[in-house]
């Protein structure tokens, strides 16, 4: 469909997320027009009654820069008041063309090299061990040999691409054999990895969820705890809780990165000594974003605000215990697909339950999102390169 000019007007990209069904529920609500784009026809956002007009554009990850044309000529045409990146491709893409971009539109995104030091998870670790924030025992080849790597550390391991998302590329070691051929292969399609020794995920995934103004303060802050993943970096079943130690970590670490805007920061529990671990930094909003709107902390409004130099007050208490599901297909195929004990697995999955439950697409005034999913679902059952990209790994955890 085609777009018409319009004040007051707000431009998501990837509208296959959760994450931007959401902010186009939040925003529209408050007199904001919305116009999503995307490069597959199917997916949830499109079929949104909140969303105004609706883009296909081309692929970021095949056609770069025939998508940054396409992108720059729907910014030109429209004078949108932000185009808000949903992935990290759009992200990098919007950020590296900062400049030119925001000739027409507000980018809500930091500039690329800050943006490179959190996307490679070498310099982000090399940024948590320079100012004491903890994190999974983590080697660097190009710091120490590979053999010694392979006679010192820990099993099992990790053997990590710096630059990758959703668990892509991630090698899970079991024994010293295992580590040369899967490095090198690693390292021939991803370039240099990092290697972890891995944390069992007994205790689940913790994120802390911020808005960073211009001066790299905290706007607003929410932070959760995951239960169950599907794929490996997306929440099926998530809490709100507050956790003054994790958020302080968080906190701590962007202000070293001098970040700006939305973020999601990633750790793990050590089982063994209840210890926070860095994992990452998710450098846009996030798929379990619901949550935090259900929370009390309307993130989409806020980091639209900020973006128009408009006052806000800042957002640091928010409803605990409140609980987010993506049933539909995400925690359903983790039933399917997890290894967990089946009885133990059945029972963490119907304990979920439904009270202070908020959902990922399902909504009584919004339903149509449904068939958006159910028609992508579909797509990539068909298309086994869409679904390769977006739904297979490289690795399986046991655990988790």
């Amino acid at each position: 469909m085609s777009t018409k000019n319009t004040q007051n007007s707000v431009f998501l990209t990837d509208s296959g997320s959760i994450a931007t069904l959401a902010i186009a529920r939040s925003l529209s609500k408050r007199g904001i027009n919305i116009t999503c784009g995307d490069e597959y026809r199917f997916n949830p956002t499109f079929y949104s009654k909140y969303v105004t007009n609706r883009v296909l554009y081309p692929s970021p990850y095949e056609k770069y820069a025939l998508c940054t044309k396409t992108m720059l000529g729907l910014s030109r045409k429209n004078n949108y008041s932000m185009i808000i990146p949903m992935s990290d491709q759009m992200a990098l893409l919007l950020s590296k063309n900062k400049n030119v971009f925001s000739r027409f539109s507000k980018i809500p995104i930091i500039d690329y090299k800050t943006l490179l030091n959190v996307y490679d998870k070498g310099r982000l670790i090399k940024k948590a061990r320079e100012i004491n924030i903890p994190y999974p025992p983590t080697y660097f080849p190009e710091e120490i040999n590979l053999s010694e790597i392979r006679r010192e550390a820990k099993y099992p391991l990790l053997i990590k691409p710096r630059k990758s998302t959703g668990g892509r590329g991630i090698r899970y070691i079991n024994s010293p054999s295992e580590l040369f051929p899967n490095y090198f292969e690693v390292k021939k399609k991803f370039g240099e990895p990092i290697i972890q020794e891995y944390i069992p995920h007994d205790m689940g995934i913790y994120s802390v969820n911020v808005l960073m103004n211009h001066f790299s303060e905290p706007i607003a802050i929410h932070a959760q705890k995951e239960y169950r993943r599907y794929p490996l970096g997306s929440a099926t079943f998530a809490e709100s809780i507050r956790d003054k130690k994790l958020i302080n970590y968080a906190i701590t670490l962007l202000k070293a990165l001098k970040w700006e805007g939305v973020c999601q920061v990633e750790f793990i529990m050590n089982p063994e000594d209840k210890e926070f671990l860095l994992l990452e930094v998710n450098m846009r909003f996030w798929m379990s974003l619901p949550l935090a709107i259900a929370s009390g902390v309307d993130f989409p409004y806020l980091l639209y605000n900020v973006t128009m130099n408009r006052n806000v007050e800042r957002v640091f208490k928010y409803k605990i215990g409140i609980k987010y599901r993506w049933l539909f297909p995400a925690d359903l195929l983790w039933l399917v697909k997890s290894k967990i004990n089946t009885t133990r697995k059945m029972r963490e999955f119907i304990k979920s339950g439904i009270t202070n439950m908020t959902y990922g697409v399902i909504s009584k005034t919004d339903p149509k999102p449904i068939a958006g999913i159910i028609l992508k679902s579909l797509s990539l059952i068909k298309n086994h390169e869409k679904r390769a990209l977006i739904i297979d790994r490289d690795w399986k955890p046991s655990d988790f």
